[in-house]
C-alpha cells in the first residue's frame, strides 16, 4: 500500500530504514497529499482481522467509555506515523544502492518529527505548513506549538494534520526522547 501511494504521488523512495520509509519530493503539496492519502487508505483497508485494533486498544489504554462505533470512526488496522519538514537537503549518488541518498539538517529534522509522533499521527513543521500555503483542503490542522527535538539546538514549531475523515483521532502528548 505504501509503495502504491508513493508511486501515485511521484515521490522518490530514498531508502527504508527498518520499517521506516525515507521519501522526498520536489513538491511539499504532493507530499502532504501523499501523507493524507496514506492515512485514508490504511484506515479504509479491510485488514480481515480485529487483532490489530485489539492490540492497539490494550497498548494505548483506549478510554473504555468510548463506544466501539466512535472508535471505528477514527481507527482501523495498522497505524503509521509520519513526519514532514521542508527545506533543501544534501544529496549524493550512492553507487552501492544505485540511487540518491539525502543528508543534512532538513532530513534529520523530518526524522525527529516522525520520531515524536504516535501511530496514526502526521506532524509537520511550521516551515512545511507555510510551504503548502498555510491551508489545505480536507485537512484538519492543529498547532502543537514549539517542541524540543533531539539533536536540534532550537525548538521547532509543529502542526498536526489529519484527513477530515479521521479528524476525531486523539493522541497523548508527543513522545519525548532523552
Amino acid at each position: 500500500v505504501i509503495r502504491e501511494v508513493l508511486a501515485g504521488h511521484g515521490a522518490y523512495e530514498v531508502k527504508t530504514i527498518g520499517d521506516a520509509f525515507m521519501v522526498v519530493s520536489d513538491s511539499p503539496v504532493r507530499l502532504l497529499r501523499l501523507a493524507m492519502e496514506l492515512q485514508r487508505r490504511l484506515y479504509a483497508l479491510d485488514w480481515k482481522t480485529f487483532v490489530i485494533d485489539e492490540l492497539y486498544a490494550r497498548k494505548t489504554d483506549w478510554d473504555a467509555s468510548i463506544c466501539h462505533q466512535d472508535y471505528k470512526r477514527c481507527w482501523n488496522g495498522l497505524r503509521v506515523r509520519i513526519g514532514l519538514h521542508y527545506g533543501n537537503g544534501q544529496v549524493e549518488y550512492d553507487p552501492v544502492q544505485k540511487g540518491y541518498d539525502y543528508y543534512g539538517t532538513t532530513v534529520n529534522t523530518a526524522s525527529r518529527i516522525e520520531s515524536v509522533c504516535h501511530g496514526g499521527q502526521v506532524a509537520i513543521s511550521k516551515a512545511f505548513w507555510c510551504a503548502v500555503g498555510g491551508q489545505f483542503p480536507f485537512v484538519n490542522a492543529v498547532d502543537l506549538g514549539k517542541q524540543e527535538l533531539r539533536g536540534l539546538t532550537d525548538g521547532i514549531e509543529l502542526m498536526q494534520v489529519l484527513p477530515v475523515e479521521v479528524q476525531g483521532r486523539r493522541f497523548p502528548p508527543l513522545r519525548q526522547h532523552d
